[in-house]
């Protein structure tokens, strides 16, 4: 069961928080241990995803992306860094992909049946001012504050990277946070079109598996080799305008 708290009047604020006895979080991290191990042991987990990993955190996350734009900028390389923002990522997961993605992971049989069963069946409710509505069934998502679920919509999103690579981008994610740059020869004429063409993609990607983009929040910001350049890129994407910003929050680090 998941109860939807309010915390204030802004409904974009509202968050599920799955409840959840505590065996049932003693059995999920058995699991996690084993499905962790195995995809460890057949190199199927990203290599460049951060978030919920032994040993990593966004102390990991953010120095591998800041070292490489001063590598660059140490080069005389221009660079453009972009964070993908998405909205309500983990309620948005399409259980039917999700187990497409595990089968083709080589989780199967009686394991795979396991997940089916552990996704489906969930309700939520909402409760404000003291009232608690009927339940409703969660038909999507991965259950919020669980030990599976982050580890679930890390495998589930592992396909985007590909995405981004290939478009020559690089990336680094933290759970539903990704963030992908570009260095570049200052001169380049094509990395304009080179970005239209990534997010494109990635919108797309997001699309087919029922994830959304928020191009309002998503930012981008533009790292000259030295002061007196000006790069002037402006991405239209649907219908949304994506202008430069003069300085980031990038993992709760300003980035500038």
């Amino acid at each position: 069961m998941e109860v939807l708290r309010v915390w204030n009047n802004n409904e974009e604020n509202y968050r599920p928080i799955s409840l959840q006895p505590f065996i049932a979080k003693t059995l999920e991290r058995a699991v996690f241990n084993q499905v962790t191990s195995f995809l460890s042991l057949n190199n199927q987990l990203d290599v460049n995803q951060s978030g919920f990993k032994k040993g990593h955190s966004t102390e990991t996350a953010l120095p591998s992306v800041t070292e490489a734009l001063r590598i660059a900028k140490a080069a005389s390389k221009s660079s453009v860094l972009i964070l993908l923002d998405l909205s309500a990522a983990f309620d948005t997961v399409n259980h039917q992909i999700l187990m497409s993605i595990l089968s083709s992971l080589g989780i199967t049989g009686t394991s795979l049946h396991w997940f089916e069963s552990y996704l489906t069946g969930r309700s939520f409710r909402v409760a404000w001012r003291g009232e608690v509505s009927k339940a409703h069934q969660l038909t999507t998502g991965v259950p919020q504050g669980s030990v599976l679920g982050p580890l679930l919509f890390s495998i589930y999103t592992t396909s985007l990277g590909h995405i981004i690579q290939g478009h020559g981008f690089s990336y680094h994610c933290y759970a539903d946070d990704t963030q992908l740059f570009l260095s570049f020869q200052p001169d380049d004429p094509t990395v304009a079109a080179q970005i239209s063409s990534c997010l494109a993609d990635i919108s797309t990607w997001m699309k087919e598996y029922h994830l959304q983009l928020n191009l309002a929040k998503t930012e981008l910001l533009v790292l000259p080799a030295n002061p007196s350049l000006q790069h002037n890129f402006t991405i239209q994407l649907d219908s949304s305008l994506i202008t430069p910003s003069r300085s980031v929050r990038n993992l709760g680090s300003n980035t500038g």
